[in-house]
């Protein structure tokens, strides 16, 4: 029957097959099979290894037509092309498309005074690619293709040799849709990706060949089973990314989760990357990333152990960039190297301040922020640089900052924080803003010279020495805590001076401790605040603010005066006694520091009981103050103070008697004083001169410098005390 074996009326050359013999009318007439068609159909059914014709139930056994010269004895039995013709049709076209012309334009079917013939060189072709997927019966076919038989050029040919595989193909790539599968009307290089000859869709074959072999990178084994995702775990080496590309649909699909994250808010496709190359381009109305920068994000997102384009959330994991060559592949992406200036430009100023340029200069060259294009980029040495500076405050993402970040950070491996612009810009508005006033940054370092505030467009920066220099400063002083900075008297002397003093803002800060409960040299005398002369106050500037600072050696001589004073808190007034207690070294170290001298000066000036007497001689005119005691004199006056164990220098009197009766290493060392001497003189000359029975007479020689209107030398007033007996 015709189920069975379909027999035309003439073949696909339009010779008879079936002929009508005698009077049809009469009802007399015979039909009958051209002999050339029996002895055809008796060699098909012979290569099919069939013996008897009741036998052959329609079956067409594959096995036992493989080969050119089986195919064409079974094609030469018309019967056989047809009824091959009809199961091929019957599949239907959710099974099997049969296109009226192949991709070339050549007929694939013809119909033949009804009979519905396939070309022979498509059947052929067909068979050629069933045999190929192991499949043996044309009817069973179910329209998978098993991708796994194709991983060879070879093979992909022959499947697509048959234009109704072809057509077939290229439905099941065009019915995943386009939110699977993005089929361009062009490849990226404008070369067409797709046509339609008389009503059938065709993909071209070279593009359904890149697509078998995409698939198979991603081991996907049946073209249907394809939805969208690409295992960026298989994409490790740039041969398997370029197998993936080459197909311009898996190009564009990629290209198109790109953008909807692009969309999406999650990542930024810029138009070019920082050096102008274009990133991005639309051919025929298809949207396509670069292949170079599809390849760098396969390489960032494995970076960062992201497996599919379509699952990266713009989170950046920074505890896997702790190198420089994982760091290097994630900024070779565009796309990645956009994503992630935007994620830090948006974080808020508490947290990161990106300026635009370096410290150096607002000049090109010096560029932390660069716009191309429109696009606007951190560098990438920068943001190396950022990500190792958080690497180093033990931040693993961009997210994790809270409201600000915690000033004790700052003090972690500081080398690495401020090769960070960024972290320069950042931490330079912390120590000026958020101190609560307590750490004065000047616009200048006086002693250097040099700029410490370094004022740009966008940003003001502390110089990066200074900025060291002070971040070892607060470290040393236990000050880490920016919203709780508190400079006390104690603590500074605690540390070494000169590490806090290479710090001009340190310098500024302790000056602003001291100088508001300081005086000036012009103080009344007696007073027990310590004395800064104006010499040693230098003019700064705090932002636009004037303001005074003290002079840097004279600052750390201070320090060590009240060092050794045993001074706790700012503003402690001087306390005599301590004064008149310290050792000669002690007194040399206090009586350094010209604050320091011209206070116990001021005090000494205050004794009444001595202010009047202090010679000329023992007075000098400093740069720092005039007609100032010597350091010398004070010394020789304190030693004098505690060898007559009276009180202290500020209160001490001297008489004739008490010295008088001192031993003679007493007498010498409260003689090595001048003032005493003054003091002592116009007794002893009255007594010198007073009983014409035994006068004592003095001569220029006996006075200090031979001025007889001074004071005696010391062997003068030892000889009058012995020569009277006093």
């Amino acid at each position: 029957g015709d189920a069975t074996l379909r027999i035309p009326q003439q073949d696909v050359n339009t010779v008879v097959v079936r002929v009508n013999v005698g009077d049809a009318i009469a009802l007399t007439d015979t039909e009958y099979i051209s002999e050339v068609e029996i002895s055809a159909m008796f060699e098909a059914l012979e290569a099919l290894g069939i013996t008897d014709v009741n036998d052959f139930s329609g079956t067409i056994d594959l096995n036992n037509v493989y080969g050119t010269t089986n195919q064409d004895l079974i094609l030469g039995s018309s019967s056989m092309h047809a009824t091959i013709s009809k199961q091929m049709s019957d599949l239907g076209p959710s099974v099997l498309v049969i296109p009226d012309v192949d991709i070339d334009s050549v007929a694939v079917h013809q119909t033949v005074v009804g009979t519905y013939f396939i070309n022979k060189t498509e059947i052929k072709s067909m068979i050629d690619s069933l045999e190929l997927l192991g499949i043996t019966d044309i009817t069973t076919f179910d329209g998978n293709v098993d991708l796994s038989l194709l991983a060879s050029e070879s093979n992909q040919n022959t499947i697509l040799s048959s234009a109704s595989i072809h057509a077939t193909i290229s439905k099941q790539m065009f019915d995943l849709g386009p939110s699977v599968l993005v089929i361009p009307d062009q490849d990226v290089a404008s070369v067409p990706v797709h046509t339609t000859l008389s009503g059938t869709y065709f993909i071209v074959k070279d593009e359904v060949k890149a697509m078998f072999n995409a698939l198979d990178v991603l081991w996907i084994d049946d073209v249907q089973s394809f939805a969208g995702n690409v295992d960026l775990t298989l994409l490790a080496d740039g041969a398997t990314q370029d197998t993936i590309l080459s197909s311009a649909s898996v190009h564009a699909t990629i290209s198109k989760q790109m953008l909807d994250l692009d969309t999406g808010g999650t990542m930024t496709i810029p138009s070019t990357d920082i050096d102008g190359v274009p990133v991005e381009l639309t051919v025929s109305g298809t949207y396509f990333v670069v292949k170079a920068e599809v390849k760098a994000l396969f390489d960032a997102l494995d970076v960062l152990g992201v497996t599919d384009v379509q699952n990266f959330d713009g989170a950046f994991d920074l505890t896997v960039l702790q190198n420089e060559v994982n760091q290097d592949k994630l900024l070779a992406s565009a796309s990645i190297h956009k994503t992630i200036t935007d994620t830090m430009l948006d974080l808020d100023d508490a947290v990161l301040i990106v300026p635009a340029y370096t410290q150096v200069a607002e000049a090109p060259g010096n560029e932390v922020r660069l716009t191309v294009n429109t696009n606007e980029f951190v560098v990438k040495g920068e943001i190396k640089a950022i990500i190792n500076a958080f690497n180093a405050m033990g931040y693993g993402d961009l997210g994790s900052f809270g409201g600000s970040i915690d000033s004790s950070k700052f003090f972690d491996d500081r080398i690495t924080l401020l090769l960070s612009s960024s972290i320069q810009a950042t931490l330079s508005s912390k120590l000026i803003n958020d101190t609560g006033g307590e750490l004065v940054v000047p616009n200048t370092n006086v002693a250097a010279a040099t700029a410490v505030r370094l004022i740009h467009a966008d940003v003001t920066y502390v110089d990066i020495t200074e900025m060291n220099a002070i971040l070892v400063a607060l470290e040393e002083l236990g000050l880490e805590d920016f919203g709780s900075m508190d400079f006390t008297l104690s603590s500074l002397l605690a540390v070494d001076f000169d590490l806090l003093l290479t710090s001009a803002s340190i310098q500024a800060t302790i000056s602003t401790n001291i100088l508001p409960s300081a005086v000036y040299e012009t103080e009344p005398a007696g007073t027990t605040s310590l004395v800064v002369p104006t010499f040693f106050r230098e003019d700064i500037t705090v932002g636009v603010a004037p303001d005074k600072q003290i002079e840097k050696v004279e600052l750390k001589a201070i320090l060590t005066s009240l060092q050794t004073l045993g001074l706790s808190n700012f503003g402690d007034a001087m306390d005599a006694s301590v004064i008149t207690s310290l050792t000669d070294v002690q007194l040399d170290t206090v009586l350094a520091s010209g604050s320091i001298h011209t206070t116990v000066d001021n005090m000494l000036r205050g004794n009444t009981n001595i202010n009047t007497s202090i010679p000329d001689l023992a007075k000098i005119d400093a740069a720092y103050k005039t007609d100032i005691a010597t350091t010398t004199e004070i010394k020789a006056f304190i030693k004098a103070t505690t060898t007559v164990a009276s009180g202290s220098f500020a209160d001490v009197a001297f008489d004739l008697t008490a010295v008088a009766n001192l031993s003679p290493a007493q007498q010498d060392v409260v003689l090595d004083s001048m003032i005493v001497r003054n003091i002592l003189t116009p007794p002893l000359e009255n007594i010198a001169s007073i009983n014409p029975l035994d006068l004592y007479p003095l001569v220029a020689s006996d006075y200090t410098g031979n001025d007889i209107a001074g004071f005696l030398t010391e062997a003068t007033i030892l000889a009058i005390i012995t020569h009277y007996g006093l």
